[in-house]
């Protein structure tokens, strides 16, 4: 029982890891682009 308790805990570790990078590029991507759009 207590393995299939952690199971979600350890997939939302991997999920983490690709969803924050790809979060973090989608907000930030447009605020590169204005800042070099401005230069």
């Amino acid at each position: 029982e207590e393995k299939g308790a952690r199971m979600p805990a350890l997939m939302t570790v991997p999920l983490m890891v690709f969803i924050l990078p790809t979060l973090i590029t989608v907000l930030i991507a447009p605020a590169i682009m204005s800042a070099f759009a401005l230069t």
